[in-house]
């Protein structure tokens, strides 16, 4: 009975952990100050040949729904299957949605949303990996060019 129980216990665990990293990817920080280019891949979502042929990405507050993409969002575009983006500005201790709508070469149309939370100060890389931003994380590197 107690073999059942730990095994039981450990696929629980597991299934935990896969849930936290699944919703973690799509949760990534940064403080006021920081601007940065991310990238959103949608190569799981297209079929084999198929790219993407526009993009929107908004931003908007998470709890007043107030949009902020002029101020939050700029220099967007699509590369092949991933649409990239430059994000900046925030106020500190809020949390914004990102919403990436793409219109495929085929005519497909395929909607995700991320979560952006500003930090108020950070003292180190480990702090980012809390809820799950990494440098590799998978939805979207930070590019550097």
């Amino acid at each position: 009975m107690k073999k059942i129980f730990t095994r039981v216990l450990f696929v629980v665990l597991i299934v935990i952990v896969i849930v936290c990293n699944a919703m973690a990817a799509n949760i990534f920080t940064k403080t006021a100050y920081e601007e940065f280019y991310r990238y959103h891949d949608f190569a799981n979502w297209l079929q084999s040949g198929e790219v993407l042929s526009s993009q929107i990405v908004t931003i908007y507050e998470k709890n007043t729904g107030a949009e902020e993409t002029t101020t939050m969002i700029s220099g967007t575009s699509v590369q092949t299957t991933k649409v990239l983006y430059k994000i900046k500005a925030g106020i500190a201790n809020k949390t914004y949605m990102i919403k990436i709508k793409v219109i495929t070469n085929t005519g497909q149309k395929f909607e995700d949303q991320l979560e952006c939370k500003i930090l108020a100060s950070i003292k180190t890389i480990a702090d980012r990996s809390i809820i799950g931003e990494g440098i590799n994380s998978e939805i979207g590197d930070i590019i550097t060019s």
